[in-house]
């Protein structure tokens, strides 16, 4: 099931009403007409914009919305408390149902939070080093201890971004202190994010959304319905995750040539050397130095970093 930190809808202006005229903001277009603005920046991201002249409604919201079940993200089992949530903000009334049946998603952050033993410092220098195509693929520093990893492109609809960071830091930033005061239980909630590293997708277009959700259209109910899995997606296409192997091993061609066609089972490899070696050899010692080539390779995997575990 995917996740969201973010989405961006747009309705009918038939789902909004009672407008509180104190909280949005009236904004003069051509003709003589409005549209009405809303926008927080805490204790969580929201804007809404209400356009009667293009019947046009677009709600653009965060996770945080969700207060203390933040760290269950957006996602087809929490977005009608994220509307429903909305409502209870004396700002406007939302007709829930008929968003959920009827809106397109033209932006969101696809999320995932993922429990790694590795810190952060060692995961940026391992992405770094891991860049597929350093002509194609950008990684620079941002802010929670975060890299960012974007492709270098001139047009904008072609442009591709995702960041992993530090999701405990994030939240103690002084940002977060008027969100963290409107939730019931502060110090629970932070500790659901202790040691938690967040990837976040951020598609821009709906393009975008539909090319790396594989859905036909922007419905929110495809958007949320899709099993699709874009982080993992832009990661093999952006990240090369390979298992050094040293000179040592390399030196060892031949053998190694023969692990890799028996697919790195010695049992294999013992019944190919037996169909030319004559009877009265040593088969134990043929196959000593298959065996510890293999433990060289276990051995060289075991001690590489490997993102891609998490990421689904």
């Amino acid at each position: 099931m995917l996740q969201f930190d973010r989405l961006k809808l747009i309705t009918s202006s038939q789902n909004i009403t009672n407008l509180n005229h104190t909280k949005f903001f009236e904004t003069p277009m051509k003709q003589g007409d409005y549209y009405y603005k809303y926008h927080q920046d805490s204790p969580f991201s929201l804007t809404i914009i209400n356009n009667p002249r293009k019947s046009e409604l677009v709600i653009d919201f965060t996770g945080k919305v969700l207060k203390d079940d933040y760290p269950s993200l957006i996602s087809r089992e929490t977005i009608r408390q994220c509307l429903d949530n909305i409502c209870t903000m004396n700002i406007c009334d939302l007709d829930t149902d008929a968003i959920l049946e009827n809106s397109e998603v033209c932006l969101c952050d696809v999320t995932q939070d993922f429990v790694c033993n590795h810190p952060m410092a060692e995961i940026k220098r391992h992405i770094k080093a891991s860049i597929r195509n350093y002509d194609k693929w950008l990684a620079k520093n941002c802010r929670n201890n975060g890299l960012e990893i974007y492709n270098s492109v001139t047009t904008p609809r072609r442009f591709k971004r995702f960041i992993i960071y530090d999701k405990s830091k994030e939240m103690i930033r002084a940002e977060n202190k008027g969100f963290l005061a409107c939730v019931d239980n502060p110090n629970a909630l932070l500790h659901q994010f202790d040691g938690r590293v967040r990837l976040e997708l951020n598609l821009r277009s709906k393009e975008q959304i539909r090319n790396y959700l594989h859905i036909p259209n922007n419905q929110l109910q495809a958007v949320l319905n899709s099993t699709a899995t874009p982080i993992l997606e832009i990661y093999d296409e952006s990240i090369a995750e390979t298992i050094p192997v040293s000179n040592a091993i390399y030196n060892k061609a031949e053998k190694l040539a023969l692990l890799e066609q028996c697919n790195y089972d010695l049992q294999a490899v013992e019944m190919k050397i037996r169909e030319h070696t004559p009877k009265n050899s040593s088969i134990r010692r043929k196959m000593e130095p298959y065996r510890q080539l293999l433990q060289s390779i276990q051995n060289a995997a075991q001690n590489t970093m490997n993102l891609r575990q998490y990421i689904k």
